[in-house]
């Protein structure tokens, strides 16, 4: 049975308060029963939402000022986000689609969000190239939110959205800004996905890094950040969700590409029509794996594949320009091999890359 908070809605005399729908599940450590954590995982949720302090001034007016800058965009933003400032309330705008969510200046995913309005150019246009309304969209590896908010706009109440993310101090923010963006289509899981239900170890992030998305799985509990949480196959979240055909899977997991995969056997050529993949060679090396045992995998099931442009070029272009366009950036595969960090784009639609202009 499926637990959670409700989306969000408007009350004049008590402010925010649940409606029921069901946002977020299975907080807390994999080892406690996630029932006895629902209360908690709710009133967490509904606080932080409810404690954010609204967007300072000065971040306002940088924003408004970055956003115009010919050059030196990003410099900008990684001086602006070294002023100190406990986490607020920022709404931004990505094309057509809003959201609002918890920004810690001191991560570079909410700090470019906040001053530029978007992150990963590329990827969300992929989003938006393949996402229609009343498509399913899932998010392994979701982090805060940013790809899962725009795409539960992108798919509208006919639509679902389910975003995975298996740290539990992520899964607290993930969980408040889908209640502060109040989309009733959007189920929020806290577990690993991976080849089968175990326990996994997690090596948390550093908070004095600028990367709070670098947690990733490890064999051992080590010192420091280090979490246990369940891990389960994606095949058997869905299937608890009734869900059945996705339109768009997003994978971004610090090395554990091939773990999700193996959790994804079952639907694999038919239930999960496009997937993306952001693939990380030496964390892969780290367990025995390698680029080439994913990207084999995926043609084994019958999946075209084409590398996403992330050269320094194409990253500037991709900042700079007021439109991007997913053919702008797609690549024969084998560019994979020049990119420390490929990311790849898998279908089983040809005509995807047709429509956005493959050569």
């Amino acid at each position: 049975m499926p637990i959670g908070i409700g989306a969000l809605t408007e009350n004049g005399d008590h402010g925010l308060v649940s409606s029921g729908d069901m946002i977020a599940r299975g907080a807390g450590r994999a080892i406690e029963r996630p029932e006895k954590r629902m209360a908690a995982t709710t009133e967490q949720a509904l606080a932080a939402a409810a404690a954010l302090r609204p967007c300072p001034l000065w971040v306002r007016l940088a924003g408004s000022v970055i956003r115009r800058l010919p050059v030196g965009r990003y410099v900008a933003v990684s001086w602006a986000g070294r002023i100190s400032s406990a986490p607020f309330l920022r709404y931004c705008s990505a094309g057509d689609e809003k959201i609002a969510f918890s920004c810690d200046l001191r991560d570079t995913h909410s700090r470019e969000v906040c001053f530029t309005g978007i992150y990963e150019p590329q990827e969300t246009a992929v989003l938006k190239a393949l996402l229609r309304p009343g498509d399913c969209f899932v998010d392994v590896g979701a982090n805060w939110g940013y790809f899962s908010l725009l795409a539960a706009q992108r798919v509208g109440g006919c639509g679902r959205v389910v975003a995975v993310e298996a740290d539990p101090r992520t899964f607290e923010r993930l969980a408040a800004n889908i209640a502060l963006s109040k989309p009733r289509n959007c189920l929020a899981v806290h577990e690993a996905a991976v080849e089968a239900e175990r326990i996994v170890n997690l090596r948390g992030y550093d908070e004095a890094w600028e990367n709070f998305g670098l947690s990733r799985i490890s064999a051992e509990m080590a010192s420091g950040n280090t979490f246990q949480v369940r891990g389960r196959r994606l095949d058997a979240i869905l299937d608890e969700s009734e869900i059945g055909a996705v339109a768009l899977v997003k994978i971004d997991v610090e090395g554990a590409e091939d773990l999700v995969l193996s959790g994804m056997s079952r639907g694999l050529g038919g239930r999960y029509r496009n997937v993306l993949i952001e693939l990380h060679p030496a964390y892969l090396a780290e367990r025995g794996q390698s680029v080439e045992d994913v990207m084999g995998t995926m043609e084994r099931h019958g999946y075209r594949g084409v590398a996403l442009d992330h050269t320094f070029e194409a990253n500037r272009r991709a900042c700079y320009q007021r439109q991007v366009s997913l053919g702008d950036f797609v690549r024969p595969l084998e560019h994979v091999f020049n990119d420390p960090w490929p990311h790849t784009l898998w279908t089983l639609d040809g005509a995807v890359f047709r429509s956005s202009g493959e050569n």
